[in-house]
């Protein structure tokens, strides 16, 4: 009779998963995070060069993804408020007799709501759905502020068509608009303090974030005939592999590049390319001036620029 074939030892057992780090492990790689984020602030304040920011801005992101390797999860500004301003909303059904349920029905409509609101054209905006007050007065602020310094810039030299970056949406689309739209509103001349006034300038934003790098562009009416927005976003997009983003026009268009950290491609680093393309765009048609004697940086980096907005 055949002999049977010999006994194969079991297959070893899948390897066990590593072990889940502890708090103390989370909490040591937050404060870790907390001391680069402080280097990185106090490089950008002293304006140490665009190097030594970018190396010391590699180190924190590689510090935030081995946070998410452990479990934890990243805090930026803008959720944090988010937190707070959840806990004031849970305090309102309160007020109201009976209001426990009924008040969750009506906070997840608002976040419907919201949702609906940011659908449109903006798929890239990082997922956040509610702002807290005291956070979206911030970013106001921010666009008020370098509306008034575009419009400074404008009535000194007749510039048409600027390009700059703008800090607190961190790649957000949403809140780049608002940013946009509190640059160009209506100067309240009764006001202590002007804001806005930027209405009469075309003008491309870039804000850089974790995810991705998120621009903006807005060109006034009476400028469509010298610089299409859609077009010009377009241009930019192709030229950092990014996406125009749904329902861009003539007037407004929006676009992302996303972060590959396999392919070293960075939203701070990819920033400065992206306002390369924007300008060259322009420059082709004659819409920004072409001076050798004189740096970009002094049209463009408004981070380098401005004082700061808040």
């Amino acid at each position: 009779p055949p002999k049977p074939p010999p006994a194969t030892s079991p297959a070893p057992a899948a390897a066990a998963a590593a072990p889940a780090a502890s708090s103390a492990d989370i909490a040591e790689i937050e404060k870790k995070i907390t001391e680069q984020g402080e280097l990185v602030r106090k490089l950008k304040a002293d304006k140490a060069s665009k190097d030594a920011i970018s190396a010391e801005v590699t180190k924190l992101l590689a510090l935030k993804e081995e946070l998410k390797a452990a479990g934890g999860e990243l805090a930026p500004p803008a959720k944090q408020d988010k937190k707070k301003g959840g806990d004031n909303k849970k305090e309102e059904p309160k007020k109201e007799e009976g209001g426990g349920k009924k008040g969750k029905k009506k906070k997840g409509g608002d976040k419907k709501e919201e949702g609906g609101d940011k659908k449109e054209g903006d798929k890239k905006e990082g997922g956040k759905k509610e702002y807290d007050a005291k956070f979206l007065k911030t970013v106001e602020k921010e666009g008020g502020k370098k509306g008034q310094d575009i419009l400074g810039v404008y009535e000194m030299g007749g510039l048409e068509f600027f390009c700059t970056t703008i800090d607190t949406p961190e790649g957000d689309l949403h809140l780049m608009e608002i940013v946009l739209d509190n640059m160009n509103r209506e100067i309240d001349e009764n006001s202590e303090e002007k804001r806005g006034g930027a209405g009469p300038v075309g003008k491309m934003l870039f804000s850089a974030g974790i995810e991705q790098l998120g621009m903006i562009a807005r060109v006034p009416t009476d400028k469509i005939h010298k610089i299409n927005t859609k077009d010009w976003m377009a241009h930019v997009c192709k030229q950092l592999q990014g996406e125009l983003q749904p329902g861009a026009t003539e007037e407004l268009a929006k676009g992302v590049v996303l972060a590959d950290k396999q392919k070293g491609r960075f939203p701070l680093k990819m920033k400065d390319d992206a306002i390369a393309a924007a300008i060259a765009y322009l420059r082709e048609r004659n819409c920004f001036p072409d001076n050798d004697d004189e740096s970009d940086d002094d049209f463009v980096y408004g981070d380098d620029d401005f004082d700061d907005a808040f």
